[in-house]
This record gives C-alpha cells, sequence and structure tokens, in this order.
C-alpha cells in the first residue's frame, strides 16, 4: 500500500518500454500464470501461486479438502524455475527482506494456518514463511513435555536462517531448551544411586545438564515476556510446568541423595573426590608461579561449564575444570575460610580462626 505510486510508475514502463509481452512470458514460464494483460489481481494471482507453491511443493499427496489446489503448478521445468526464481530473490541484497512481506500482504489469502490444519505441522515443508513457523511453533508448544526430543528436531529443522526475526530465534532458544531439559528428565531411569561418590560422578556428567537447559529457558522465557508474540502462541502454562518439573527432580534428587549419605553415617570427608579445605594445599601451596585466585560466591557448576567453554575459544592458553566437595554448611564465611592456607584452622564460638586469625571479613583474611 505503500508503494502505490511505484506501481503507478511500473504500470507506465511497461508501455513506454514495451516490456508487457516479456513479462507475460516470463509470468508463464517462471509460475505457470496464463495472461494477456498485466494488472494487479494478475500479480496478486502470481504472489498467491509462488506462496501456495513454495509452501507445498514437497508434500507427495495434495488433499482434496485443500482449498488451494487449483494453484498447484504440476509441470516440473515450471517449479524448476520458480524455485531459481526463490534463490535469486533470497540471495538479492535489497529485495530479500522483502520476500516475508510479500507474502503476507499479497498472498495473505493463502493461509498458513489451514495448510497446517489440512496436512498436519510435522509436513515435509521445504520453505517457511514467519506465520508458518509460528503456527508450527505454537504446534511444538502443546507436545515440548511429552515428545521433547519431536520438538528438538522441529526446531532443529525450522533454524538456520541467518536473518531470522529476534522473536522467533528466542521463541526456537526458548523451546529447544526447554525440550531438552523435559528429555534430560524424562530419561532419568532412577535417582537412586550405590554411593555419594558416584551421585558426584553422575551430576558431573548428567544431572548438570539439566540445570544448564533450565536456566536456558528461562533466560529465554525472561525476554520473550517483553515482546509481542501471535495470538497462537501461549507460554504461560508451559512455563509453568518448566518450574514445576525442574523442582520435583530437585526435590527427588535430593531426597535420595540425602538417604545415600545417611546409609554413609554423612562421612563427606570419606568420599573420593577434592574436598573445598585442601583447595590451597591441592593448587596453590607448591605452585612455582604467581597465581591469582578470583572467587565467584555461588558460582553453579554448570555456568562453570559454560565459562570453560568461553574460556577455551581463546587459543593463546589452556583451561581445565576440577570438581571439589564443599564443606558443610555452605556459608561464605566458612567457605571463604576453606580457600586459605590452614595451617592451624580452629572452631569455637560458631567461629572459624586460621592461626588466631579470625576468617571473618575481608580484612582478616588479607
Amino acid at each position: 500500500p505503500e508503494n502505490e505510486e511505484k506501481f503507478n510508475q511500473f504500470e507506465k514502463r511497461l508501455i513506454d518500454d514495451d516490456l508487457k509481452a516479456v513479462l507475460i512470458s516470463w509470468l508463464n514460464q517462471f509460475m505457470g500464470v496464463s495472461t494477456d494483460k498485466i494488472s494487479r489481481e494478475v500479480l496478486f494471482s502470481a504472489v498467491r501461486k509462488i506462496k501456495y507453491n513454495l509452501l507445498i511443493q514437497n508434500i507427495k499427496n495434495v488433499k482434496s479438502e485443500d482449498p488451494y489446489t487449483k494453484l498447484q503448478i504440476q509441470d516440473m521445468f515450471t517449479r524448476q524455475r520458480l524455485n531459481s526464481l526463490i534463490v535469486d530473490w533470497k540471495n538479492h541484497p535489497v529485495l530479500s527482506e522483502k520476500l516475508d512481506l510479500v507474502f503476507a500482504q499479497l498472498g495473505a489469502d493463502i493461509k498458513e494456518k489451514s495448510i497446517i490444519d489440512i496436512y498436519g505441522s510435522e509436513a515435509e515443508f521445504t520453505f517457511y514463511t514467519t506465520e508458518l513457523k509460528y503456527y508450527i511453533l505454537a504446534k511444538s508448544i502443546e507436545s515440548v513435555d511429552s515428545q521433547p526430543d519431536k520438538v528438538i528436531q522441529g526446531v532443529q529443522e525450522l533454524s538456520g536462517d541467518p536473518d531470522e526475526k529476534k522473536e522467533i530465534k528466542l521463541l526456537m532458544s526458548f523451546l529447544d531448551s526447554a525440550a531438552n531439559m523435559f528429555s534430560q528428565i524424562n530419561n532419568i531411569s532412577s535417582y537412586v544411586l550405590d554411593t555419594p561418590q558416584e551421585y558426584i560422578e553422575t551430576y558431573i556428567k548428567d544431572f548438570s545438564n539439566i540445570d544448564t537447559f533450565y536456566r536456558k529457558a528461562i533466560m529465554s522465557w525472561e525476554s520473550l515476556r517483553n515482546l509481542e508474540l501471535p495470538e497462537e502462541i501461549q507460554l504461560d502454562d508451559l512455563v509453568e510446568k518448566i518450574h514445576q518439573t525442574y523442582e520435583t527432580y530437585l526435590i527427588e534428587l535430593n531426597r535420595e541423595w540425602l538417604k545415600c549419605l545417611k546409609q554413609f553415617d554423612f562421612k563427606l570427608n570419606d568420599i573420593s573426590v577434592v574436598k573445598q579445605y585442601q583447595f590451597y594445599n591441592q593448587y596453590i601451596e607448591n605452585s612455582d608461579q604467581k597465581l591469582a585466585v578470583i572467587i565467584s560466591d555461588a558460582l553453579r557448576f554448570e555456568c562453570a561449564q559454560e565459562l570453560l567453554g568461553e574460556v577455551m575459544v581463546d587459543t593463546k592458553g589452556n583451561a581445565k575444570m576440577d570438581t571439589l566437595l564443599t564443606g558443610i554448611p555452605s556459608v561464605t564465611k566458612w567457605g571463604m575460610a576453606n580457600l586459605l592456607s590452614n595451617r592451624q584452622l580452629a572452631y569455637a564460638d560458631e567461629k572459624i580462626t586460621i592461626d588466631g586469625i579470625s576468617t571473618e571479613g575481608t580484612v582478616n583474611r588479607k
């Protein structure tokens, strides 16, 4: 609508430059549109035909209830030319960004919802308009907790467009993280393990991934809340389900972990893993280099894993990650004491001293 004057200029050029016959020929070759004139309705019809054929071109059995079947291009060579035209359109430095807008405005009569209702969200689409993506993702929202692996695959098939809208990118990221969280939790056969050592090893290898996917899902959700999404995208129930499922997982894991610790009389020192109070002796004392120690209070294990990945991008150095078991209770004033050199550690009146110096406060620890 905002280009009314440009269209009038276009119509005038058809007469002035005698291009009408060429364009009529192209409409037939590339879109299978037979006409003896160029008009708005002819061009709108061409856009509708292009949009429909791009959407259903890989669907083998076109159904009789499909209201748009009369638009289907049967000729194989015409379909090939149409696909080549779309490739050129997508690669055009200026016009590529108008592709979705043209289909949304001029091809609005070809409704993606009707296509989804007839062929399902799992049909073999190879071309996606923004609206089609939203309808497919809306279907994924309904099954992300019960069929997470299918949702993960579906999101992967939709991904890959470098010029994707911010809203769709965030929505796909949210669904992918949520589906991965549900998949990991659904695949837990039992929370009952034999030893505390096994719980630690399993957490490092498997359970920590659940924390990552939960965190990323909620981070994506927090960003999505501030964006305008189509009416069919309803996320509140899914977000509540994510929270409930994650909290249940934590409760179940913690309950069995504590049962296991009780069986071993809560002897944390007997677990074969480096303890927090051994940090200084293990990593600092025998070093022949100057070291800097950066302490991040309550940094989640899985966040440290992600940080390690970021550090490893720097090819100039090396990085690795170790695991330590914290002291109980894991409060700051005692955790800090555990990290210091502990030649003579003493506890009295709910306070810890090292060589007679209190470990509370930055002045004393310095």
